[in-house]
Formats: C-alpha cells, structure tokens, sequence
C-alpha cells in the first residue's frame, strides 16, 4: 500500500512539473529583444544615411545608455533600422521604448514605423537599386513639429498613420511631447489587423491590412530640416507572441 502511494505521489508531482513547465514554455515569447543601449548590437541594428541608407555607424552615438541619433549633416542625417523579424499568422508584435524629440526648428518629422520586407539579413538588400526600398508600411508613427504644406494631418502632432490612411481617414492624433522623455508602446496583432499606440496613459487605435511578407523592421530617425535634430532612446523592448 505504501509502494502504491508513493507511486501515485510520484505520479502526481511529475505531471505537476510537466503541466506547469510546458505552460510557461507556451507563454514565452517567440522573439525577445531588450536593449538598453550600453553598446550598440551591431548584429540586430543597422544605422544608415538618410535618404541612400547606406551604412553609417559613425552617426549614432552611445553616451550612459543612451542611443543619439542627431542630423550634423544636411539631408545625411542617420535612421535605425533593426533586422528583420519573423511574424506567423495570429502573432502579436509589440514595441516598447523610452525615448526624447528634440526639434531644432519648424520642420521636423521624425518617425517610427513598421515595415514588411522579403530580406532575411540585416543588411537592406537593394542599397545598390536607384529606387531602393526598405519595405511596405504597415503602420507610421510620426512625431510632427512642421508648418510647411502637407497633405498629412497636423502641424504639431503625433500621427498614427496606418498604411491606408489616406482612403478612409483612419488615423489618430495624439498630442505631441517634445524636448522630455516619454514612454510609447506600439501593438500589431496579426489576427484583427489592428495597431495599438500607447502614449503614456493614452491609448489610440487604428486598422491595418493584412501582411502580404512574413518578416517586418522596425525603422526609427527623427529627420528634419537643416540640422540640430535629435532622437534619443534609452531603451527599447521588442516582443513577438
């Protein structure tokens, strides 16, 4: 009887361990990033020149954990790119990341997007192509401190832009903060299409289409006129569940 017990006991505990371990694994993520920018992961980010995209690593500069992307030259300030990052059908891609604007004058767009690609490494593949691409837009946060002429909405303003926009209106604005650190969060769930921004404790929400790619890249600059304007990040956080 004993035997049997702790049989039975035995039993118990390595179905426990099996139903809880297999649980957890279920719930890890299937892509993880976290950076806090100590160094520059060359490996995942590439930094090129605005406009060619040709690589550029000496234009982003690492101080105390933060990432410095400023425009000194003009028109030849740099973007960030990261490499491509494998969504499935039914994923959840989420991006979040500490970060400040600072705009040297009145026509700064800088810009957060997400776009699908066809190439598997980190390196853009048509760097070399007069009308090189770095993928369809799925959605375009952009952080907007520009009187010019525009067909887009807004002067001083944060758009969410998804790729649509323009046909039936679906975009949101969000009140712009500039020269302080926030906090933005930046959700595509692959199921519904729709695309979450969280800007400190507000939420917007617009639609999307489906991806036609099955890879995305983040991209990331904070271009602007002339020069003296400055994307710092602190950190950033990139998730696919």
């Amino acid at each position: 009887m004993r035997k049997l017990l702790v049989f039975i006991v035995f039993i118990a505990f390595a179905f426990g361990v099996y139903y809880f371990t297999s649980d957890k694994e279920a719930e890890l993520p299937s892509f993880y990033l976290k950076d806090d920018f100590d160094d520059l992961d060359r490996d995942f980010w590439y930094v090129g020149e605005w406009k060619t995209y040709f690589s550029s690593y000496d234009k982003a500069k690492l101080n105390n954990g933060i990432l410095r992307l400023e425009v000194d030259d003009v028109d030849q300030g740099p973007i960030l790119l990261s490499a491509p990052i494998e969504l499935q059908a039914g994923n959840v891609l989420t991006v979040k990341r500490r970060t400040k604007m600072t705009y040297a004058n009145d026509h700064f767009t800088g810009g957060m997007a997400l776009l699908e690609t066809k190439d598997e490494g980190l390196i853009p593949s048509a760097l070399n192509n007069d009308q090189t691409t770095l993928g369809n837009g799925l959605v375009l946060i952009e952080y907007v401190h520009s009187f010019e002429e525009s067909s887009r909405p807004g002067n001083n303003v944060f758009r969410i832009l998804p790729r649509t926009w323009e046909y039936n209106n679906n975009y949101e604005l969000a009140e712009p903060i500039f020269d302080e650190w926030f906090e933005e969060e930046l959700i595509y769930d692959t199921v519904t299409n729709k695309i979450t921004y969280k800007l400190n404790d507000k939420v917007y929400s617009v639609e999307t289409t489906a991806l036609t790619d099955n890879r995305v890249r983040l991209y990331m600059h904070g271009y602007g006129y002339n020069t003296g304007h400055i994307l710092d990040m602190d950190w950033i956080e990139i998730s696919v569940e």
